[in-house]
């Protein structure tokens, strides 16, 4: 629409609403820069301004909207009119402001139209976005430095604050004696939403409340219908601030359904954030609890349940997760472990101490940090620190029911990398795996790394597992399903590709290093009289972790893995160093880039970037160098990488790696 042709649909609009003996377009002021479309007056004389409009026909923008806001703001001190308007085809924004007013007040309508007792719902998705985004400017949060936990917190409490009132029938006044009327509405507030009884709902900053509350105090929020109070949730999920990972729907739904949830199912989201994934199975019939530890993200997911209309089908509890589920311990010298039941039907309780089993489980972990083995001592990891990730999927597992099912969002890593083999061998000791969907960065706008969806049943692994595998990429030239749900009905239906493996056996669940470790080692058979493992027939160490000192004379430093003379390299001490390359020696590639093969023709120090391969005769290295320098070679060397953002391949893979026995021939 032309903005002419709005300009006369808006004055038609208002001239309906005020009669159009006081509409009049707009006129320039002595000192101010804005012209106004539209004023209405506040009598037919036509001599003092009631309300000035500015129509735009395009999208609202932040920018232009804050010029624009700020020009009225100027033009209302220079006029005495007491309301302001900005309209789009999408959306009404007015506004009452007046010289001792901070912020303008937010208005559901009109001025003059309704009463203020006859608040109205928001209107739509747009309405909520552009307030909340309107908000967090003006409290100073349009910089992801300053969007701090407790200004969310605080605005939040204000929403949450606001449905207690609503529903007591108090008319919040923020303008006076707010505090007060916030203390008198503390208790109503914990009863209702009964996951905040631990939390501080105290407001750190009364002023982020009273500017919230005129931002949305004029509207009836508790009306509001859950698609329009989706619009919370979108506006959040686009602000990569806010620390954890927080799922969209987008994503959210796709994990639903592939855990294959049932109406009177009892699910669990164990790191349940804004509550995105509980709300999701509440559509689903299911009964829903969420675990969270940070309070607000359980301030903000109760504010969203209570909007979604979902909050009677959802039990949010904020907790650390591996306390709520370690609830009432047995004794130490009990024989029932965490997560563990008797075989006697008579004492299986269905129960994990005092928290019931669930029947499936959903779960996004958050990922980056690490935690003490013991807190999950069902893991019986060897190591003392574990990372979260991985507790959270091993702790989650223990509270399955028998047959229940677990669907997890995991890095890339945990799938291959070394350090989570001990999480791979309890899960396929544990449980059976039973698909595994895997996908790159692009295809969640909103998870950056290198993942998987895997769904996992608790049941005795058999001494054969069959995982139902798809890859998903949004790339024209890729054949297999470009979105998680096409890759869901392919698993779902029996036509996804199927990978037999021993779990006594497998060292990475990932299935493009199983498929492609399967090929080439196909592939070697058919070229190759005999095969066996690279570890028995070389000594592979690790290039040097740190960089060595640099000395006036030493040894060349091989840090780059570009085409360099050994002459021009600098030189370092070979003091403390653990590895020095040998003439004897092949050197691979082991993090970055694409895979090189090299020799030197005297000793070097190697960088971490390098695997150093020794062997016991020159002859012996050349025919393994022309080996990795093949095809073939190459093949397996990629079939073998990992790695979410640096694609890296381990020394364990390389003792592990198939090649060519030339021992006969040498």
């Amino acid at each position: 629409m032309k903005e002419a042709e709005f300009v006369v649909e808006v004055r038609q609009r208002l001239a309906d609403l005020y009669g159009s003996e006081r509409i009049g377009v707009g006129h320039s002021l002595a000192g101010t820069r804005l012209r106004p479309d539209l004023v209405v007056y506040e009598t037919t004389d036509q001599n003092n301004i009631f309300l000035v409009v500015e129509v735009k026909s395009g999208k609202e923008s932040n920018e232009r909207f804050r010029s624009g806001r700020e020009e009225l703001f100027e033009y209302i001190r220079e006029s005495g009119s007491q309301y302001g308007a900005v309209i789009t085809p999408a959306l009404d924004y007015i506004f009452s402001f007046s010289p001792s007013d901070q912020e303008p007040t937010i208005l559901p309508s009109f001025p003059g139209i309704q009463t203020n007792s006859s608040n109205r719902p928001l209107d739509s998705v747009v309405e909520v976005r552009f307030l909340l985004r309107l908000l967090l400017e003006d409290l100073g949060a349009h910089e992801q430095h300053s969007y701090e936990s407790n200004l969310k917190s605080d605005v939040f409490l204000a929403l949450l604050y606001q449905l207690t009132a609503e529903r007591d029938s108090v008319q919040l006044d923020h303008s006076n004696n707010l505090e007060n009327q916030l203390v008198q509405l503390e208790d109503p507030l914990k009863s209702h939403y009964t996951a905040l009884e631990p939390v501080d709902i105290v407001p750190h900053d009364l002023e982020t409340v009273r500017t919230t509350l005129s931002y949305f105090g004029s509207f009836e929020l508790s009306k509001t219908s859950a698609d329009v109070a989706s619009g919370f949730f979108d506006e959040l999920a686009g602000h990569t601030e806010l620390g954890a990972e927080q799922l969209s729907r987008k994503v959210s739904r796709p994990m639903v359904d592939f855990a294959g949830v049932e109406p009177e199912d009892r699910v669990l989201d164990p790191a349940s954030g804004f509550g995105v994934l509980c709300r999701e199975l509440a559509t689903r019939g299911a009964s829903a609890t969420g675990v969270e530890i940070n309070e607000t993200a359980v301030i903000i997911a109760a504010f969203l349940n209570e909007l979604g209309q979902q909050d009677d089908a959802i039990e949010s509890v904020c907790a650390d997760f591996f306390e709520w589920s370690s609830q009432s311990q047995p004794d130490s010298d009990s024989s029932l472990a965490l997560g563990s039941y008797s075989t006697d039907k008579t004492s299986h309780t269905h129960r994990v101490n005092s928290v019931s089993l669930f029947d499936r489980i959903v779960l996004n972990p958050p990922i980056g940090e690490r935690v003490f083995a013991d807190r999950v001592p069902e893991f019986h990891s060897s190591r003392n620190q574990i990372r979260i990730e991985e507790a959270f999927v091993a702790r989650a597992l223990s509270l399955l029911d028998d047959n229940g099912t677990l669907v997890a969002l995991i890095p890339e890593y945990i799938l291959a990398g070394d350090q989570s083999k001990g999480l791979r061998d309890h899960l396929l000791q544990q449980a059976t795996i039973e698909a595994i969907i895997t996908f790159g960065g692009a295809v969640f706008s909103d998870v950056s790394f290198r993942g998987a969806i895997i769904r996992i049943r608790n049941s005795r692994s058999p001494s054969h597992q069959a995982i139902a595998t798809a890859e998903v990429s949004p790339e024209p030239e890729h054949d297999g399903p470009n979105d998680i749900a096409t890759a869901i009905e392919v698993v779902d239906s029996g036509h996804a590709d199927v990978i037999e493996i021993d779990p006594r056996e497998v060292r990475t669940l990932l299935p493009s290093q199983i498929q492609g470790e399967r090929d080439v080692v196909d592939e070697l058979y058919r070229q190759y009289d005999a095969i066996t493992k690279l570890g028995e027939v070389a000594i592979i160490e690790s290039g040097t972790t740190r960089e060595p000192e640099q000395a006036d004379s030493g040894l060349p430093y091989l840090d780059t893995t570009r085409d360099i003379e050994i002459e021009d390299l600098s030189l370092r001490s070979p003091d403390d160093v653990s590895t020095i390359a040998t003439p004897t020696d092949v050197l691979i590639s082991v993090k970055g880039g694409g895979t090189v093969v090299r020799r030197i023709d005297r000793d070097v120090i190697p960088s971490s970037r390098w695997a150093v391969v020794k062997f016991d005769s020159d002859q012996r290295a050349d025919l393994y160098q022309s080996f990795f320098e093949s095809k073939l070679g190459n093949d397996i060397l990629e079939a073998n990488r990992t790695g979410s953002a640096i694609r890296y391949i381990t020394i364990s893979a390389l003792h592990n790696l198939p090649v060519p026995d030339f021992s006969k021939g040498v």
